[in-house]
């Protein structure tokens, strides 16, 4: 059993630790376990990058240049690609694949098809296997979007947290008025039949008011774009 003496401050851990060196020892010893009884599995995929940190969120990120991202994702699909060819992987189908962050859509769209194909090509995903991307609402351009239904993803999630903007500025360190993110939205359910919003109740400054003001926002997304 793995023990770890730390937790991150969030609901959940990695292993190993980001200031922990990697034993190649544990991949061998999670590949030598017994075949599992199901034989269908998930994959997630973590994009540490981000164009500006918000306050609220306590996952591996970081703001890094352009030539990290491109060293983390030639590295990213060589390790995708070294899984793939392992015996007990490839006996899996993939039911369900996440790409989190961080902020997914911080990568180019040729850098995020590169991610999301080497897996779809790679590894056997059922066929109505869902393949999730996050993304900030901003960072979904057209560009991103093609790259992203050229590879098979079906579902996004992005992070509205609030369309009020004092709140926004002050307590999150999030740019983008309501309308940003009304349009955001639209390229989403124009593009995609499933997306999910998410949405933060009980900040500072969120009266009931204001928190009603979102709800009749959210209200919008049901209609006709």
């Amino acid at each position: 059993m793995l023990k770890f003496d730390h937790r991150e401050p969030i609901g959940s851990s990695t292993f190993p630790m980001p200031d922990m060196p990697f034993d190649e020892s544990v991949l061998r010893l999670a590949m030598s376990c017994p075949e599992p009884l199901n034989p269908t599995a998930t994959i997630y995929v973590h994009i540490p990058f981000c164009d500006q940190i918000c306050s609220f969120c306590g996952f591996n990120k970081m703001q890094s240049p352009e030539d990290l991202k491109a060293d983390y994702v030639n590295a990213l699909v060589k390790e995708i690609d070294a899984w793939s060819h392992m015996p007990r992987a490839r006996s899996l189908e993939i039911g369900a694949v996440y790409i989190g962050g961080g902020t997914p859509n911080a990568l180019s769209a040729e850098q995020f098809y590169r991610v999301s194909d080497a897996i779809r090509t790679r590894f056997t995903l059922t066929a109505d296997c869902e393949v999730t991307t996050e993304g900030t609402p901003q960072n979904f351009t057209p560009e991103r979007v093609d790259a992203m239904l050229a590879s098979g993803v079906n579902r996004v999630s992005t992070g509205i947290q609030t369309f009020n903007a004092d709140i926004r500025r002050e307590h999150l360190n999030m740019r983008n008025g309501r309308e940003e993110l009304l349009e955001s939205i639209a390229v989403l359910s124009a593009n995609f039949d499933t997306f999910n919003l998410d949405m933060i109740y009980n900040l500072p400054g969120q009266s009931e008011a204001v928190w009603h003001d979102e709800e009749s926002r959210l209200d919008l997304v049901t209609l006709p774009i």
